[in-house]
């Protein structure tokens, strides 16, 4: 990352302030007109992980943070009355510069993780005797000091909104160590399978089978991400684990594309990568045998039709290896 030489000036008492209840007012009366705050960052929940570590990072290091000390002086004065953290404004100033120094695609998806971020760390949602939406509407004009994600910083004021994506990130936290435990092999694959499929059951309780959007829409993505995990060899124990652990109410991909994903496929998993190979070749006769007495029906019933049948059935499945 390049080091930017910026003097990106002071906030000034009267030409700079928040005016907050006219915002709200103009919120309330566009309210169907615009996404609501937050309810846009469900597809970029499962990066807030890697930015998480990323904002560790950068505000850990020992580089001099000077440079935004007078600019939070002027944000601490100027918005609360000399009585805001100048080293906790040096944080998100330094992490803004970071986001606008990198020049990747993902800023969007770091600024998501910060405003996140923002919303929920009690050290910057709180302040004696300022309410939430008043230090977000501070953040945001601190964003424009740095000319990155003032688009972005802003107050997810619906708690049900704000809760959802709070849940999502649980669950890929709750993903990414029971993935490091089947990597390291550490003896805790069962405890963090059993943590994961317990938030996943919970998550789950509220969302129809058809609903695909949104925070729905996510877990079900989720869900096809670990039946493709599961295939693996080594994450034999595991698959075992949460399939038992996930109830088989139609709702879990990880159970139920044993029939949406089509059996032989499933099958022919088991028998190569687990020791259920007697099992899976039992089913695998059955499966035959129905489909026999099938073809015999259709010969005598429609012999002229039998062709045309037989391609549009529903086991008539095609796979395409990546």
């Amino acid at each position: 990352m390049g080091r930017e030489d910026e003097n990106f000036g002071v906030f000034i008492k009267g030409e700079d302030h928040l005016e907050e209840e006219e915002e709200e007012g103009e919120e309330d009366e566009d309210e169907d007109d615009v996404v609501e705050a937050g309810d846009n960052y469900y597809s970029s929940v499962g990066s807030f992980l890697v930015y998480e570590e990323e904002f560790n990072t950068v505000v850990g290091e020992r580089s001099d943070t000077q440079r935004y000390k007078e600019l939070c002086k002027s944000f601490s004065d100027v918005f609360f009355s000399s009585s805001y953290p100048i080293d906790r404004c040096c944080i998100i100033a330094k992490y803004l510069h970071h986001i606008k120094l990198e020049k990747d695609e993902n800023k969007d998806d770091r600024c998501k993780y910060l405003n996140y971020l923002l919303n929920t760390k009690e050290d910057f949602k709180s302040l004696t005797n300022y309410r939430v939406s008043k230090l977000l509407k501070a953040y945001n004009k601190l964003s424009f000091k740095f000319k990155t994600c003032n688009q972005i910083i802003e107050h997810i004021k619906n708690d049900d909104i704000l809760g959802k994506i709070e849940k999502l990130h649980a669950l890929h936290k709750s993903l990414g160590k029971l993935e490091k435990s089947i990597d390291d092999n550490d003896g805790h694959i069962y405890s963090n399978a059993e943590e994961f499929a317990t938030l996943y059951r919970n998550y789950r309780k509220n969302c129809k089978d058809a609903d695909m959007e949104g925070f729905c829409g996510e877990l079900k993505k989720i869900e096809l991400y670990c039946s493709e995990r599961v295939k693996s060899e080594k994450y034999t124990e595991a698959s075992e684990i949460l399939k038992t652990l996930i109830p088989n109410d139609g709702t879990s991909t990880i159970v139920s594309c044993i029939t949406m994903l089509a059996i032989p496929l499933f099958l022919y998993i088991l028998y190569k990568f687990t020791p259920f190979g007697p099992w899976v070749n039992t089913k695998i006769l059955k499966k035959k045998n129905i489909k026999n007495n099938l073809y015999q029906e259709s010969q005598l019933q429609n012999p002229r039709d039998q062709q045309l049948n037989l391609q549009n059935s529903k086991y008539n499945i095609k796979y395409h290896t990546a």
